[in-house]
């Protein structure tokens, strides 16, 4: 159905990507226009500044996450992932 009413946004999502495919149609639906046409760049009002921790070095940049990942499980991780698990969670749930 979005490929016949919008192709151009289709080809940007993949198509198990339920959430997305029936945000497209909702959004065709309610305003009769696709969501590739309701896509305007604007200009942006603001001046944007990026300002990262990340200075190019890819070796230190992986200790940060490892050191990171190792500080969630002494945290509890595992027990946390366990407890959400037990309260029924849905995979599917967004």
């Amino acid at each position: 159905m979005l490929a016949t009413q919008d192709k151009e946004y289709a080809e940007t999502i993949h198509p198990n990507s339920h959430h997305a495919v029936i945000r497209a149609l909702e959004v065709w639906r309610e305003t009769g226009k696709s969501k590739s046409e309701l896509r305007v760049k604007k200009d942006p009002l603001f001046d944007v500044l990026f300002l990262t921790p990340y200075d190019g070095n890819r070796e230190k940049l992986y200790e940060r996450i490892n050191a990171r990942i190792e500080q969630m499980f002494q945290l509890g991780l595992i027990d946390e992932v366990k407890s959400i698990l037990e309260k029924g969670y849905n995979p599917d749930c967004k």
